[in-house]
């Protein structure tokens, strides 16, 4: 769920971009680029969400130029620059893992998170919702202690306290379901992860007893949110409030940093990385 805002040269936001009018922020070395293309470049979560986009052909006139795509909406863009503030948040929320691990030494780290939501007595379709919370569980019983949103827009403060709000205040009514899809990621505080083989789900507040039951959700657990470095400030005191503390992290890149990196990836548009392989070293 970590979304990027779209870069200011989005002047129209249902027109493409022209990813050569992405201006380049002047500290923004080679070194610290290439540093940032290489990590991103080596996860798998890159082009989550945006196979349209990878089977898309050239834009016309592209290839004249040595390009591979010059133009992309705003939509998939701010996809990909929140997969890449994702990628960029995990040593943050590792360390977090680490931390609460200190006090419960089965501490998982786990991606993939999705919702049903109870309506009117009826199941909603699955709906994301979170970038990666920290549980443990016990028997059919599974503890939320940290959850975390990952915003990569300068206005990244405001949009995450938003979504928290909503998780907080009334967003879970008895008997929704967290749900860990089939494939889920989990990561122990040691750095071993591995993968769910099939879904398991987890009931807010049910009336059956013996249904897997989730906690956690409301006042209990942190709320993290990790920000591009320099957006602006959450708005904990905008008179919305929340539930419990927030903490507020920052990334080492900032928006514009990613916008740029986001279009330096585009337009050389390397192949998607297969699961658990990196690229052949040069």
């Amino acid at each position: 769920m970590g979304r990027g805002a779209a870069p200011a040269v989005f002047k129209d936001p249902h027109q493409p971009l022209n990813l050569l009018d992405i201006p380049r922020p002047a500290d923004y070395t080679d070194e610290v680029l290439a540093a940032h293309r290489n990590t991103a470049q080596k996860s798998e979560r890159l082009w989550e969400r945006l196979g349209k986009l990878l089977a898309e052909p050239p834009h016309p006139g592209a290839a004249s130029l040595g390009l591979l795509r010059r133009q992309v909406s705003a939509g998939r863009f701010r996809i990909l620059k929140g997969n890449l503030a994702e990628i960029f948040s995990i040593p943050i929320q590792r360390a977090q893992l680490a931390r609460i691990a200190k006090k419960h030494p089965t501490a998982l780290l786990v991606s993939g998170v999705q919702v049903r939501l109870m309506r009117d007595g009826k199941l909603s379709q699955l709906k994301l919702f979170s970038d990666n919370i920290i549980i443990v569980k016990k028997g059919n019983r599974v503890q939320v202690l940290a959850v975390f949103e990952v915003k990569a827009g300068f206005k990244g403060g405001q949009e995450a306290t938003e979504q928290i709000f909503e998780w907080i205040e009334g967003r879970f009514t008895d008997g929704s379901q967290l749900v860990l899809p089939k494939g889920s990621t989990f990561t122990s505080a040691s750095g071993r992860p591995w993968t769910s083989k099939r879904e398991l789900s987890f009931t807010w507040k049910p009336s059956d007893a013996d249904v897997p039951t989730v906690t956690g959700l409301a006042s209990a657990g942190e709320r993290h949110l990790i920000t591009a470095r320099g957006s602006s400030a959450l708005g904990v005191d905008s008179g919305m409030g929340v539930a419990s503390t927030v903490t507020r992290h920052e990334l080492s890149q900032t928006s514009a940093e990613l916008d740029y990196l986001c279009g330096d990836i585009l337009l050389g548009r390397p192949a998607p990385v297969k699961k658990g392989v990196l690229p052949a070293a040069p």
